[in-house]
């Protein structure tokens, strides 16, 4: 928990306005715990978190959670640690500009696969 959550990215931005008010953010809308789960374990997202990085987050998480699948945990595993992380406002606009779930599951499959792959893709985003 604490310890995986507190390394690297984060520990590093505790002193950071933008890092902590994206961070306030985040826990108001996603709930503490949820928050902790999206950020631990992956300094490239925590190193990027500002007011406005979250509001994509929070824009993802609550287009997946409308329609039926777990936001926070879908987004963490869309991301994973690869390049996909620095192209966030770019998978919001994909994203949402689907509105059946049938679709959207489309749009995270294709995101699927190995830190190349994503690596590969976020260079075409």
């Amino acid at each position: 928990g604490l310890v995986s959550f507190m390394s690297g990215g984060v520990a590093a931005r505790l002193d950071n306005d933008d890092f902590m008010d994206g961070l306030s953010s985040l826990c108001s809308e996603l709930s503490p715990l949820a928050t902790v789960e999206l950020l631990k374990n992956n300094g490239g997202l925590a190193s990027r978190l500002t007011p406005a990085y979250a509001r994509c987050i929070l824009s993802i998480t609550r287009h997946l959670d409308a329609h039926g699948f777990e936001g926070a945990k879908r987004l963490k595993a869309l991301l994973g640690k690869s390049p996909l992380v620095g192209k966030v406002p770019e998978l919001e606009a994909i994203l949402l500009a689907e509105q059946r779930k049938d679709k959207i599951e489309a749009v995270l499959q294709r995101f699927r696969g190995t830190y190349a792959e994503k690596s590969a893709i976020a260079a075409t985003l």
